[in-house]
């Protein structure tokens, strides 16, 4: 019984005294070890969610534009790239990439002039009309081109009369080939200007001396600021049967920019009929 008493009274002496330095050192030691696990598992789950969510929005893009195409026959071209950013790592900023991409619609054939845009006189006015001051455009000949070019000034659209247009009509003419009974044949237009490049904008790669337009008909979605795209740029295109233009499948890879772990890391792949597949 005295023992037991004097057991008692020692531990209740060192509780009074408190802990070690080597005991505090170690306990706070096996806090710290706790709190970077759960918030290395929290993050993780969050970058996973935030992955998940970017792929299926990008999937059902892809999806929504081959639908588009199908329906209203007319091509489509998602356009992916990747764009500078900064992200926080800790209490520091750190240069990283974003990736990006569009919704381009093929707005019919136009002849370039220094930075006019051309058609036919009368000729497309319809989609033509759609080439707002601002909107980016590329060529279908080169999708994938490293920059975009932009609309400065529209010269046709809803709020000009028939009157304005008329005013567009150039004194040029364009010839347009053209095959007739197996042969080639030719004709010459009266060319309209129907808008403006803005100057020193990305050139538009022209076939023939024809250009292929696609207009941006849709937002600039984003990935989360910390992912990007395998490469920095790709294009897409769906043809008016859904098809890609494409040899064998599409990649897109998605990873994080910056941190080494593969955590919420990502692809999608789209075979020459248009399907898209994790």
């Amino acid at each position: 019984m005295k023992k037991r008493f004097s057991a008692i009274a020692h531990a209740a002496g060192r509780a009074r005294r408190g802990f070690t330095l080597i005991e505090l050192i170690v306990v706070v030691g096996i806090v710290a070890m706790l709190i970077t696990m759960a918030s290395t598992g929290f993050f993780g789950a969050l970058r996973q969610e935030d992955a998940t969510r970017a792929r299926n929005q990008l999937r059902d893009v892809l999806l929504a534009a081959r639908q588009t195409a199908c329906v209203f026959g007319r091509t489509q071209v998602v356009v992916l790239w990747n764009a500078d950013t900064e992200i926080e790592v800790g209490n520091r900023k750190q240069a990283a990439k974003q990736g990006k991409y569009a919704v381009f619609s093929s707005v019919g054939n136009v002849w370039l002039s220094g930075t006019q845009i051309c058609v036919p006189y009368g000729y497309q006015r319809e989609s033509l009309g759609t080439l707002e001051p601002g909107t980016r455009v590329i060529s279908l000949a080169d999708p994938d081109a490293t920059r975009f070019a932009v609309i400065d000034e529209s010269l046709t659209g809803p709020n000009m009369t028939q009157s304005d247009i008329d005013q567009n009509r150039q004194a040029q003419t364009v010839q347009l080939r053209y095959m007739a009974g197996g042969q080639q044949e030719s004709v010459n237009y009266p060319m309209q200007v129907i808008a403006r490049l803005r100057s020193g904008a990305a050139p538009l790669k022209s076939v023939d001396g024809v250009v292929p337009l696609a207009a941006r008909d849709s937002q600039v979605y984003n990935l989360p600021a910390y992912y990007a795209f395998g490469s920095d740029r790709t294009a897409i295109v769906f043809r008016p049967d859904g098809r890609v233009e494409t040899e064998g499948n599409a990649r897109l890879s998605v990873s994080h920019s910056v941190a080494s772990r593969e955590t919420g890391n990502f692809s999608l792949s789209i075979d020459s009929t248009g399907k898209v597949t994790f």
